[in-house]
C-alpha cells in the first residue's frame, strides 16, 4: 500500500483518497456480497464502510495497517443485520443482541415468504449453489465480531421440521467454540 498515498488522504486529500477507495472499495464490496447476498444492499453496507474509512482516517496511526485498519472498519454486525432486515424478498425479525462463543453481535432470521409469487423463478437464490427449496425454509443466522472481523454462524430448518430438531440445531450453535 503506498503509505505517501494514505498519507495525504489522511490530510483531507479528496484525490487520494479516491485512488484508495477502488482498491478497499472492492475488498469491502466482496465481503459484504459474501454475508448479505445482495448486491444493492452490499453496495450500501460498502459505501457507509468507506464514508466511515475516511470519517476515521486522521486517526489511523500507521499507514502501513491501513488494509487491517479499513478491514476492520468495514461495515459493521449492525450494518449487516441491519441490511438483511431491510430485504424485501425475504420475511426477517427484527436483528436482536447475541452472545455466542464468548462474542457479541446480532441474530437475525429469514424466511421464505409462503407467496412467492414475486420471486422472478421458483427459487430464491441465497448463494451460489444453495437455493430455497420453498415456503417456509428459514435461515437463522447470528452475525459476530471477532476482534473486529465479522464472522457469520447459519443454520437452516424447513417448514415442518420438528421443535426437538430445532432445539438439537440450537444446541449445536451454542456449542460453538471460536478461536481468533
Amino acid at each position: 500500500m503506498d503509505t505517501d498515498l494514505i498519507g495525504r488522504a489522511q490530510h483531507g486529500d479528496e484525490e487520494a483518497f479516491a485512488s484508495l477507495a477502488v482498491g478497499v472499495g472492492d475488498r469491502l464490496h466482496a465481503v459484504a456480497f459474501r454475508i448479505l447476498r445482495d448486491t444493492a444492499l452490499a453496495e450500501d453496507a460498502s459505501q457507509q464502510a468507506l464514508l466511515t474509512i475516511w470519517r476515521d482516517l486522521p486517526q489511523l496511526r500507521d499507514p502501513a495497517r491501513f488494509d487491517t485498519w479499513s478491514y476492520r472498519l468495514g461495515p459493521t454486525v449492525d450494518d449487516f443485520a441491519n441490511a438483511l432486515a431491510d430485504n424485501p424478498n425475504l420475511e426477517v425479525t427484527t436483528p436482536a443482541a447475541v452472545a455466542l462463543a464468548g462474542y457479541s453481535g446480532k441474530s437475525v432470521d429469514l424466511q421464505v415468504p409462503s407467496d412467492i409469487s414475486r420471486c422472478e423463478t421458483s427459487y430464491f437464490v441465497w448463494e451460489p449453489g444453495i437455493y430455497a427449496q420453498g415456503p417456509g425454509q428459514r435461515w437463522h443466522l447470528w452475525i459476530l465480531d471477532v476482534e473486529g472481523v465479522r464472522v457469520v454462524v447459519q443454520s437452516t430448518d424447513y417448514a415442518g421440521t420438528s421443535p426437538q430438531h430445532r432445539a438439537e440445531l440450537q444446541a449445536i450453535v451454542d456449542s460453538i467454540q471460536i478461536e481468533p
